[in-house]
């Protein structure tokens, strides 16, 4: 084959193999906005723009799962630190209290809006420690505004495949409950949180008669455990950069092949076949290679392996200036078993944001290799402990007082030991 047949052969091979494989790793939703940014952006845009009763109505979202995220998006956008769920994690709530009182000393505050929403199905459940667990992801266009208070905004920045997960917990109801000969919780007593007195929760309210205290029935309400915002996909720029560069691969090998024709067409073929090949097999390769080391872990989950993360490395931040603080797409790189704890080497993107006293908001990333270590089986090392000496509960933050079976009274968090939680290893 002469050289302009061999290139003409090998570039229309390079191009119909990259259309196939850009078939095979995404959608075509996203094939499209990847060759019509521009106008599939506009139309999002105009479509996120479309007044609406609230953030995330007309979505798609059932009642439930729009409410769930509406109380973090809501105190997010108005700057209303008291707009915050009553019920949250103690870490979660010091980084969002952190984050809205950063906006309001530069005088700003944040503004989402939503396009093409989508979240398969309801809640992910399942009960663990007498606490009943729930889980929700939605995933779509994202527009993220900084606007100041006279109205004027300084920056946007749209994530055309944004991700929000919430985790929230409750103590486990009567009515909840599967199995029947375990008794959970057989009466309602508490103890105030503001003098310490026993009282007895059987209605909406009750008053403390020692001290007046109001207490509201929210024992059995969700507690919002974490808030993950996260991008899906990697920058445009990058996914192209990646894609010409396997291209280029592809057509350079094919090419070669093309040209051996004339000296063998066993090897033409053979080489034509492994351009071809060879960038599959590395795809297949990484996502077989990714479940293997998944399933090594006893109850594995990513999402909750990136709220870990997130909380062990915001507490190292400095956060005189940091907004918000998130972790990006997980690539796990090894597992290893030691005794009863099992240790992980991944590698992560980091997205921070920081707000100087004058000027726009300042985005970084920052790629790092992080190993973690949990319990090798968490559900086994569950034990009672000693009973917790600190004035705050671990989880809602409330004065500490035990019930009979070792929980915050005011939140039902089991006080024990776990050791199920992902930490930052040494």
């Amino acid at each position: 084959m002469n050289f302009e047949g061999a290139f003409t052969w090998a570039l229309g091979i390079a191009t119909l193999c990259m259309v196939l494989f850009i078939r095979a790793v995404f959608d075509w939703d996203f094939v499209i906005d990847l060759l019509c940014s521009k106008i599939r952006r506009s139309k999002k845009l105009k479509k996120m723009m479309e007044e609406r009763e609230t953030i995330l109505a007309g979505q798609g979202l059932s009642k439930e799962k729009r409410q769930a995220f509406e109380e973090v998006l809501i105190p997010l956008t108005k700057g209303d630190k008291n707009l915050l769920p009553s019920r949250m994690d103690k870490i979660f709530r010091k980084e969002t209290e952190n984050q809205l009182q950063l906006l309001k000393d530069r005088g700003l505050r944040l503004e989402f809006y939503f396009a093409g929403v989508s979240s398969s199905g309801n809640f992910t459940k399942w009960n663990d420690g007498g606490r009943e667990w729930r889980e929700a992801e939605l995933e779509g266009a994202i527009l993220e505004r900084f606007v100041t208070s006279s109205g004027n905004i300084i920056q946007e920045i749209y994530h055309n495949r944004g991700v929000m997960t919430i985790r929230q917990s409750r103590r486990i109801r009567h009515d909840d409950r599967k199995e029947k000969k375990q008794q959970y919780y057989e009466d309602l007593s508490i103890y105030c949180q503001s003098c310490g007195a026993e009282l007895m929760l059987n209605t909406q309210e009750v008053n403390c008669p020692y001290c007046g205290a109001v207490i509201s029935r929210k024992f059995f309400d969700w507690q919002m455990e974490s808030f993950d915002f996260y991008t899906k996909i990697s920058e445009t720029g990058e996914i192209f950069l990646l894609l010409s560069a396997l291209w280029f691969f592809i057509f350079i090998v094919s090419w070669i092949g093309f040209l051996l024709y004339k000296i063998s067409l066993i090897a033409s073929i053979i080489v034509v076949l492994l351009a071809i090949a060879f960038p599959v097999w590395l795809l297949w390769h990484g996502d077989r290679q990714q479940e293997n080391l998944k399933k090594q872990i006893v109850r594995y989950s990513e999402s909750y392996l990136r709220t870990c993360i997130n909380e062990a490395l915001w507490q190292k931040e400095d956060k005189q200036n940091l907004l918000s603080f998130g972790i990006d797409k997980i690539k796990l790189k090894s597992v290893n078993h030691k005794g009863d704890k099992t240790y992980i080497r991944l590698k992560t993107t980091v997205s921070k944001t920081f707000l100087p006293n004058t000027g726009k908001p300042i985005h970084k990333k920052e790629r790092m290799i992080l190993w973690m270590e949990r319990a090798k089986y968490p559900e086994r090392v569950r034990n009672k402990g000693k009973v917790f000496e600190e004035k705050e509960c671990p989880s809602c933050g409330a004065n500490f007082m035990p019930d009979e079976n070792n929980n915050c009274s005011y939140c039902g968090y089991g006080l024990r030991v776990y050791n199920g939680k992902w930490k930052l290893s040494e």
